[in-house]
């Protein structure tokens, strides 16, 4: 079996990314402080782009590898918006309304 030397240099390179980040977590933590997202090593984890939030960059994150449940109709243009598991705030794609959703 043979690997591709990409891949593993990809996935290595990852390894020392979430490496860094865990251990920014770990030293806040020791010193009783919350992680902080404007941390550069948390931003650059994040994949924080020039001029976007840090917040915003984990709500994207978080919304790329959520599962989607479900659909709700757009209370202001009713398109359908996706329900995504653990967010409760959705907003339209396409009219920019926040739905509220129960899971």
């Amino acid at each position: 079996m043979s690997y591709n030397p990409d891949t593993i240099n990809r996935i290595r390179a990852e390894m020392h990314a979430m490496r860094s980040v865990v251990l920014q977590i770990l030293r806040s933590a020791a010193a009783g402080q919350v992680p902080s997202l404007d941390n550069p090593v948390i931003q650059q984890f994040l994949g924080v782009r020039e001029g976007e939030d840090s917040h915003a960059a984990l709500d994207r994150l978080i919304l790329q590898h959520a599962p989607i449940i479900g659909a709700v109709n757009c209370v202001v243009c009713g398109a359908l918006v996706a329900d995504v598991l653990g967010v409760t705030d959705e907003k339209c794609v396409f009219c920019g309304a926040e739905q509220t959703t129960e899971r």
